[in-house]
């Protein structure tokens, strides 16, 4: 279930039962099942597919307690939170800053913790080391870090922050070690470098997204990571000029039936993929497409193959002989098993030259 704080309702017993129920059970005390499906997380639409779109919006729902589960957790003496012995049962939505004094005592929350709409004066939850399953942070206002969340050390599932007013970074989860599905930063005005999740070594889960971040200047902050489960998505981040924060990746898509793909599209500024030099193996599509500025996709010259479709088209700067050449080492070892796609790149031919 989702705890909301809620008033005590009058009743005309009352200052005995008002008593109570301020000192016994606290007003803050309630329960919500709230249906965030379609406001948690939103997914471009002018980037991705529909299909793209859908797989996000069904992902998001399964993380929503159904209707029947309802059970209230048992809360500390002050009220303040459905909590024992520091560890909070269930899920936790959000949309005022002032309902967080439910949860200021938490250290562990085993559901999820969705921000939604908070417009912040601060966020201070110092005790807070572990999420059962996923940290949303939604629609936000009012901070420019995350400096609040600094004991956060482990996510069981998603860490998705979108649709940002204000937050510059990421700082605050340095102590971050674990995400155990799926990481998205997508259209975020102000953020302009997530270097704190610098100490996360892999994504296991389904997916790594970020995408429509326009003031985002790199994405150092991904440099430790060396595997993802699923997908790799870099999309439409018009600042970055290098993947050079993907430099210790060696694997994607290995744990993922549907999620395979290595996909760089619309980044404007991007010039190169040297940073990508120890990957081997794309078990779903590569795309690399609508890049306008890339002139290189040496980095990718270690890929022995491609499991589906093989993506290159639209990049103006890049050499139509170099993704040949790519196409054509790849084609020499493991093969692509899918469609092929190689056009509107520069139409240079011949790379001696």
């Amino acid at each position: 279930m989702f705890h909301k704080p809620s008033a005590c309702s009058s009743f005309p017993l009352a200052l005995l039962l008002s008593f109570l129920c301020s000192t016994l059970w606290g007003c803050a005390q309630g329960g919500h099942t709230g249906d965030i499906t379609n406001e948690v997380v939103e997914v471009e639409d002018n980037l991705g597919s529909n299909d793209d779109v859908a797989d996000l919006d069904e992902d998001i729902e399964s993380d929503v307690p159904s209707d029947s589960d309802d059970s209230n957790s048992p809360s500390d003496s002050s009220g303040n939170s459905t909590m024992l012995n520091g560890r909070c049962e269930g899920n936790y939505l959000f949309t005022l800053a002032s309902e967080l004094a439910l949860i200021e005592n938490c250290r562990e929350i085993t559901g999820s913790l969705t921000f939604n709409g908070v417009v912040f004066e601060s966020l201070d939850l110092p005790r807070l080391t572990h999420i059962g399953e996923s940290l949303f942070i939604h629609e936000i206002q009012g901070l420019n870090s995350l400096a609040g969340l600094s004991s956060l050390e482990h996510i069981g599932k998603h860490l998705k922050v979108t649709n940002t007013v204000d937050l510059e970074s990421l700082d605050g989860l340095e102590n971050l070690r674990t995400i155990g599905n799926e990481l998205y930063v997508t259209e975020n005005p102000d953020i302009t470098q997530i270097d704190a999740l610098r100490f996360i070594r892999e994504i296991p889960g389904r997916m790594m997204h970020v995408s429509s971040n326009p003031k985002l200047q790199t994405i150092d902050g991904l440099e430790s990571i060396t595997s993802v489960g699923g997908s790799v998505r870099i999309w439409n981040n018009t600042l970055i000029t290098h993947v050079d924060g993907l430099r210790s990746l060696v694997s994607v898509g290995l744990n993922s039936e549907d999620y395979q793909d290595l996909d760089i599209s619309y980044n404007s500024s991007l010039e190169n993929l040297d940073a990508l030099i120890n990957l081997e193996l794309v078990p779903g599509t590569l795309k690399i497409f609508d890049n306008r500025s890339l002139v290189s996709i040496e980095g990718l010259a270690n890929i022995r193959g491609v499991g589906q479709n093989f993506t290159i088209s639209d990049n103006i700067g890049l050499p139509n002989c170099e993704a040949q050449d790519l196409l054509s080492s790849i084609e020499s070892d493991q093969g692509v098993g899918g469609e092929i796609s190689i056009e509107g790149n520069s139409n240079l031919e011949n790379c001696d030259n």
